[in-house]
């Protein structure tokens, strides 16, 4: 088979800058630029079987992303880009290229999409071709001449579980080709009238293994059937198409296959409203006398409810089909060569939560013929909107929905309330954010209390009661000792901690204890509030240079002492499974000129110093144990077990000053396990960077939760969402 394909040409035309990609002062980038124009061509050899209403006017969607799939343009035509060039900096780019879909099954409507990654360079032009294929699936019937003398009526209804197309001659539809979307099977059921009058019963057929770009054509004649009572199926791949033709031979005398019917349509996903009485039966003719009948299905929800996942039904006792019956499942008495049989669920069905479930039946005959038959039905709410999950964080929480018609109801929004509380509170109409193509909405709620049960619900101008769930906001954790206010001593050392017994937090005064230099100590008066606040005092240190002070969570493990690698090492981090927002604190900050360097830092020689506050949020299974004599620190850029960081430096503040550092979150799914906060008065202090002269206090640290106390900039670092 030949192929029918699209290919959307997209040029990018490079236009060279005045000036060469240069840095003309801090923070100016100048960058080579290109231009991308998209024009479309059709491939001449179209295949007359594989053939196609689209014409070379047809119009393709575009949407082009850069190399961090970012979309930089989208177009509802591909023309538009023709007609205005886009201009682009150099780089790599995905460009996606579609027509217009027409829903899950329509006649003479395929669909077609590609994509293709181009790189643009510099004093070039470059050429791409996107290739658009088939992305449905193809069915196409025919009849024998034999058949088409013997009956005047022959109606082809094929479905793939969420769309269906009525192939008939009745209304000249038989012979027309019908697009569907991919799923996991196509049905297929074929009703016949003779010249006479007399109609036959339906002939039904289900595949599985279905893809896109595969082609289905269905091929109707007489014959005698094979020993196996099945059809003829020949199978071929060419191309960029899979043609899978079934020669069908309809044998009427030798029996008819089991079938099952349904007190509905089992073509089509029918819909059941939640807790409201449901009609589902479903009728089993087994004309060649039953031999193995079974229902399967994969779903938790029908198991949860009785409903074995491999429902054996013939031979089954008295006080099985009791039992089953208490439990809405009437199943009639099938024994060994039955012709008939009735399945009920209707008492199942009505009981069943909100979903899509799927079920199989399994029959085989006693002339050898066989039955498989698939049945999809969905369970919806009896609002027209439901409420589905909820992400709780400390004081916020994410709430989603979905809606059931195809258009998106009236005033769609949330109510929530305490679980200990009878009066609902309303979501405002501004807070919802809609997705009209999945049919989903959110909101994000704020002002709720940590540690506490909520109910939610979906409402819409429908003012139906929905389906009430639950979820409880995440604990509001913090560290003791955050105002600094707790000290004891210890063979001289200084511990921000009330005791041995309650250590939280450390310092650097260990590393120095041995040449009798203390760079933290406590001050009792300046301060915030409380009773004293943390001073950090950047001092020279024998053979070290520089011990910075400093203050920070966890504990000081030893001093390095060395006439070439002096250091120490120290454990970073304490235990900690909140997700705060923020840190906040007060800061007094005088720096001294840097007079101690080392490498990598010489340069600050000369410079005044800076301070520094930084937190991160890990879930790292142990502290991190720091070396400053081997090099060894957090690397809080790239270490993978940070899932929030935050940092902030200081210059001359005059006076304590209020700070707040957003917690930017790079995952909002890991569950922490370890806080760091550090404080120095010299940020380079590890690498015994600094002034000797440094003063820094810090006082009255504690965490944000409450959104609603960051602003929007703030808010927008934290990146929880």
């Amino acid at each position: 088979m030949l192929k029918y394909i699209y290919s959307i040409s997209v040029a990018v035309l490079l236009a060279l800058c005045t000036t060469s990609c240069i840095k003309e002062g801090v923070g100016t980038d100048v960058q080579e630029t290109g231009y991308l124009y998209v024009s479309l061509k059709q491939d001449v050899t179209v295949d007359p079987v594989f053939k196609s209403t689209a014409s070379e006017d047809m119009i393709f969607s575009l949407v082009i992303y850069d190399s961090d799939e970012n979309i930089i343009a989208a177009y509802q035509d591909h023309n538009e880009l023709a007609a205005s060039p886009l201009e682009v900096p150099v780089g790599y780019y995905r460009v996606v290229a579609s027509s217009s879909p027409v829903g899950t099954a329509a006649f003479d409507a395929p669909f077609y999409s590609g994509e293709t990654t181009i790189a643009v360079r510099g004093n070039q032009v470059t050429t791409a071709t996107v290739v658009c294929t088939l992305a449905n699936v193809k069915v196409t019937a025919e009849m024998s001449e034999q058949m088409l003398l013997l009956f005047s009526e022959y109606v082809l209804t094929v479905s793939n579980g969420v769309g269906t197309l009525v192939y008939s001659s009745l209304d000249g539809t038989f012979s027309k080709e019908g697009y569907f979307t991919a799923t996991d099977h196509l049905t297929w059921t074929l009703s016949l009238t003779n010249t006479d009058g007399t109609r036959y019963g339906d002939i039904t057929e289900t595949y599985t293994d279905i893809k896109p770009c595969q082609h289905y054509n269905l091929k109707f004649s007489l014959g005698e059937r094979d020993e196996f009572g099945g059809s003829d199926v020949s199978v071929s791949i060419n191309g960029e198409t899979t043609d899978k033709t079934y020669d069908l031979l309809l044998d009427f005398e030798a029996g008819i296959r089991p079938a099952v019917s349904a007190s509905f349509d089992m073509n089509k996903v029918i819909k059941f409203v939640e807790g409201q009485p449901a009609e589902a039966k479903f009728y089993i003719d087994i004309p060649g006398g039953a031999k193995y009948v079974q229902l399967s299905h994969a779903n938790s929800d029908l198991s949860n409810n009785s409903l074995p996942y491999n429902f054996k039904m013939m031979n089954m006792t008295a006080s099985d089909r009791t039992w089953y019956a208490l439990r809405g499942i009437l199943v009639s008495e099938i024994l060994d060569g039955a012709r008939s049989a009735t399945l009920d669920l209707s008492g199942l069905v009505s009981k069943l939560p909100i979903g899509v479930y799927r079920i199989e039946f399994y029959i085989e005959a006693h002339d050898g013929r066989t039955r498989t038959q698939y049945c999809n039905f969905e369970v919806v709410s009896a609002a027209d909107v439901e409420a589905v999950s909820a992400t709780p964080w400390a004081c916020l929480a994410f709430l989603s929905g979905k809606w059931y018609p195809e258009e998106q109801p009236d005033a769609v929004s949330f109510q929530y309330r305490k679980q200990t509380a009878s009066d609902w509170v309303e979501v405002a109409a501004d807070k919802v954010v809609s997705d009209p193509l999945t049919k989903t909405f959110t909101a994000e709620v704020w002002g709720l209390e940590p540690s506490t049960t909520y109910v939610f619900r979906a409402v819409s101008s429908k003012e139906k009661e929905t389906k009430e769930r639950t979820f409880v906001t995440e604990s509001a954790g913090t560290i003791p000792n955050m105002g600094f206010d707790a000290w004891y001593q210890s063979d001289g050392v200084w511990y921000p901690n009330p005791d041995s017994g309650n250590f939280w937090w450390d310092t650097a005064n260990g590393g120095s204890k041995a040449v009798n230099v203390f760079p933290t100590s406590p001050e009792y008066n300046h301060k915030i509030g409380g009773d004293a606040a943390a001073k950090l005092e950047s001092k020279s240190v024998a053979l070290v240079g520089l011990a910075a002070g400093n203050i920070y969570t966890g504990r000081f493990v030893k001093a390095i002492t060395s006439l070439t690698d002096p250091g120490a090492e120290l454990d970073w981090g304490v235990s900690y499974t909140s997700r705060p927002l923020a840190l906040k604190g007060y800061v007094d900050y005088t720096p001294g000129t840097v007079n101690q360097t080392n490498a990598p830092y010489n340069n600050m020689s000369g410079k005044p110093d800076i301070a520094s506050v930084q937190v991160f949020i890990t879930d790292w299974s142990a502290p991190f144990r720091i070396s400053t004599a081997s090099g060894k620190f957090v690397d809080t850029a790239n270490d993978s077990g940070i899932i929030a960081y935050g940092i902030m430096d200081f210059n001359q503040t005059n006076g304590y000053i209020e700070f707040t550092i957003p917690l930017t979150y790079r995952s909002t799914t890991r569950q922490p396990r370890y806080i760091v906060i550090a404080a120095s008065a010299s940020k380079y202090g590890d690498y015994f960077t600094g002034s000797t002269s440094s003063v820094m206090y810090v006082d009255e640290f504690s965490f944000v939760y409450e959104p609603s106390q960051l602003t929007e900039e703030q808010l927008a670092k934290v990146k929880y969402k």
